[in-house]
C-alpha cells in the first residue's frame, strides 16, 4: 500500500509508526516505574514498623541496663574506675 504514496508521504507515514512505538514504548516504562514505585512504598511501610519495633526495645533495653547501673553512669553517680592494661 505504501508503494503508491509520493516518497514524501511514504516517509511521513514511516515516521508516524515509529513515533507510535516510540510513544507505546514509554507508556510501556512508565506503567513498570508506577508499579516499581508501588512496590518501594508497600515495602518502605513494612521495613518502617520493624525499624520502629527494634528502637522500642533497644530504648526498653538501655533504660533497663541504665536503671539497674549496668550501662552509661553507675548508680552513685562516680566515673568508672578504668580497668589496669598490663604493661
Amino acid at each position: 500500500m505504501t508503494d503508491r504514496l509520493p516518497p514524501l508521504l511514504r516517509r511521513l507515514c514511516l515516521e508516524c509508526e515509529r513515533g507510535a512505538a516510540a510513544i507505546e514504548y514509554a507508556l510501556l516504562v512508565s506503567l513498570i516505574v508506577l508499579a516499581m514505585i508501588e512496590g518501594v512504598m508497600a515495602l518502605g511501610g513494612s521495613s518502617e514498623d520493624m525499624w520502629d519495633g527494634v528502637d522500642q526495645q533497644a530504648s526498653t533495653a538501655m533504660g533497663a541496663a541504665q536503671g539497674s547501673g549496668q550501662a552509661g553512669s553507675p548508680a552513685n553517680g562516680k566515673k568508672p574506675k578504668k580497668p589496669k592494661t598490663p604493661k
